[in-house]
């Protein structure tokens, strides 16, 4: 069972994770890895996202993926040189159409049409 003060350890860490999209970022981000970096048990964190966010690890970590995506396309400069497929790497997305399907979903429009509306 998980006491209030850890759940609220982990979530005070989750959420610096979530604030400094580093690790998440990373193609290779697992709820295993993510749990090493907090100091915590796989399955409490997978129970606390659960929990404090509905929804389950993939969805969490793709949430803050498409938000790091929209800040970076927003930001112009290098970012507004890369590929809407690059952008999708650069914040661990491994396919372009899932990054495509899952920015959709997250923002009402495509990458490309997020990128247009911005006017970079």
């Amino acid at each position: 069972s998980l006491g209030d003060k850890e759940r609220a350890r982990i979530l005070a860490l989750l959420s610096d994770f979530a604030a400094d999209p580093q690790l998440i970022c990373s193609p290779g981000c697992t709820v295993g890895k993510l749990a090493d970096a907090i100091g915590c048990n796989a399955k409490y964190l997978s129970q606390i996202i659960n929990d404090e966010y509905q929804c389950n690890f993939n969805t969490f970590i793709n949430q803050i993926r498409i938000k790091e995506a929209c800040r970076r396309i927003i930001a112009g400069g290098e970012w507004s040189k890369l590929t809407m497929e690059a952008i999708a790497n650069s914040v661990g997305f491994k396919s372009k159409s899932t990054f495509f399907q899952f920015f959709k979903q997250c923002t009402g429009v495509t990458p490309s049409e997020f990128r247009r509306s911005t006017g970079v």
